[in-house]
């Protein structure tokens, strides 16, 4: 377990990052935290709460995360949203990875947080009030990801005065956080569940597999085409095609965002997002971004193609 801290107001803001495979804990850049590992997993080992916010990034394989007598399934990438004196406990298998990021900010501190973006003040208070299962577009996530790195790095350095390039690091974590996508409330196991959250999962994993098309969906949960229509239209007011296309181009549009380092055609784009063959890349991406590949990349890139 790794953690650091920063004293804010009298008030601690923690971030920690758990991993069971290591027996360690590091120094906070203020002070050496007197968090022991054993006494955290005994604390936490039964339902709990906290005077402050709990904010947990899922890093592992698969848990269950129980918040407030809902069960959450959680997948690599899955964001859980904990308010204050909301009871919540995660449950594991023994041995397997489960890796998380938990920040835990105090009420004063996101209050400043939500203050900076006033047009938004009361949208992000109101959002980090509510329980909720999120997840992240890979792209958000790794952005996130690096910015919580960042802090704990300064954790490593006794780098004085951090306390700034700490709250700005977590201010962006928060606002990634922030706009994430909710994934409905379903309780359930992937294996003998066929629940929407898991089939997203799925798609989410596997969209930049040419192959993955709607049959390849009902077959392997075992649902009929009309039923999984149903069920989009329900949960994302969006079809499969809908989801799957944007979900394409914008991994498409990742890839050309970079295409000066990746070095990739935009052939090579086209595969590697799934769509299978350039007319249909074409098509999708324009539909999405109201314009080509070609002229995106040249406005985003100013790589003449």
């Amino acid at each position: 377990m790794e953690a650091i801290a920063l004293n804010t107001q009298q008030k601690h803001l923690s971030l920690s990052y758990h991993d069971e495979r290591k027996n360690m804990l590091k120094k906070s850049y203020n002070y050496a935290s007197d968090m022991d590992l054993e006494a955290y997993s005994a604390a936490t080992s039964s339902l709990h709460y906290h005077d402050h916010y709990e904010i947990l990034i899922y890093l592992g394989n698969q848990c269950q995360y129980i918040v407030n007598d809902v069960e959450y399934t959680l997948y690599n990438g899955d964001i859980i949203i904990i308010p204050p004196t909301i009871p919540h406990l995660m449950l594991s298998e023994e041995g397997i990875n489960n890796s998380r990021y938990i920040l835990m900010v105090p009420q004063n501190l996101l209050d400043q947080f939500a203050m900076v973006n006033e047009p938004l003040h009361e949208d992000i208070l109101n959002f980090y009030d509510e329980p909720g299962h999120y997840r992240l577009d890979q792209e958000s996530l790794d952005n996130t990801l690096s910015y919580l790195g960042k802090i704990l790095d300064y954790a490593d350095y006794a780098v004085e005065d951090s306390e700034f390039v700490t709250a700005y690091h977590l201010y962006q974590s928060l606002m990634k956080i922030f706009h994430a996508k909710k994934i409905p409330s379903m309780a359930g196991n992937y294996k003998d569940d066929k629940h929407f959250s898991h089939i997203i999962y799925y798609i989410d994993q596997h969209f930049r597999e040419s192959d993955l098309q709607l049959e390849r969906i009902t077959q392997e949960f075992d649902i009929s085409p009309y039923y999984l229509s149903k069920l989009f239209r329900k949960e994302m007011n969006q079809n499969f095609h809908e989801y799957l296309i944007e979900k394409r181009a914008n991994y498409a549009a990742q890839l050309i965002n970079n295409i000066n380092t990746n070095k990739l055609s935009l052939q090579d784009v086209s595969n590697a997002s799934g769509f299978g063959d350039y007319s249909t890349f074409y098509r999708s991406f324009k539909k999405v971004y109201n314009t080509s590949p070609k002229k995106y990349a040249q406005q985003h890139t100013q790589t003449v193609l």
